[in-house]
């Protein structure tokens, strides 16, 4: 994981989740779309066009102590309310139960513990927990 900053800094189209994704990816932030580009309506449509053009699978997952344990030592993109806007999600990186990047340049992570949802990304590390998952 390599911490990646966001760009787009507001509300409707901001690109938290973009950077979160580039992080964890490890890549440059301008070789993702921004999934908010078009507003929050869109955002679904954005994330699974660009994921299956790359093969990639997404798992949405709710946050318990079972499903922290298994994913331990798995990078993976948290959301939860926003520290800064009323009513609007942020996306922040965590490695198991532990909060490890918030693409906010000054960002203490979100405003509620522990995170509505976490998405995790089958690829690279997550390899082996995809198969073990498939295995159960």
């Amino acid at each position: 994981m390599i911490p990646v900053y966001q760009t787009i800094f507001t509300a409707e189209t901001g690109d938290c989740y973009r950077a979160c994704v580039a992080s964890i990816l490890e890549v440059p932030i301008e070789t993702l779309p921004n999934f908010m580009e078009d507003g929050s309506n869109h955002f679904n449509e954005k994330l699974e066009t660009w994921s299956e053009a790359l093969g990639i699978i997404i798992l949405d997952v709710i946050p318990n102590e079972e499903t922290l344990e298994l994913f331990r030592d798995v990078y993976w993109l948290a959301s939860g309310p926003s520290p800064r806007f009323e009513n609007t999600d942020h996306a922040v990186v965590y490695k198991g139960k532990q909060f490890i990047h918030d693409p906010v340049p000054d960002g203490n992570g979100l405003k509620e513990i522990p995170p509505k949802s976490f998405t995790l990304f089958c690829i690279k590390d997550m390899k082996i927990y995809y198969e073990q998952i498939k295995v159960l």
